[in-house]
């Protein structure tokens, strides 16, 4: 069975944005968590509820906040603790923890 994931701007100030991803039964399964530092935007906080990991899930979420920072900023950064998140943000074109975007 396929289920649906709705993405969506839920917090947005000057300085900060969250985002958050829920399943067709409107149940919030992640979030995304952004603040601004100079002209770069940086991921404070990312986090999937563990059933819905490694299912692509994180890769909605992520993308749908990328596009939507592309009218406020031209860099992303992150600071990836764990070996999978660096491996996360690096299928996704961070490089050093960086992203033109």
């Amino acid at each position: 069975m396929v289920i649906n994931m709705y993405c969506q701007l839920h917090e947005s100030t000057d300085k900060r944005r969250k985002y958050i991803i829920s399943n067709e039964s409107n149940k919030i399964i992640g979030y995304l968590v952004v603040e601004k530092y100079g002209d770069t935007w940086n991921i404070e906080l990312m986090k999937i509820v563990s059933q819905y990991q490694r299912q692509g899930d994180g890769s909605i979420l992520l993308n749908y906040a990328l596009d939507d920072l592309k009218g406020v900023t031209q860099m992303v950064s992150v600071c990836a603790v764990t070996k999978e998140g660096r491996n996360f943000f690096a299928k996704h074109g961070f490089v050093n923890g960086q992203k033109m975007i």
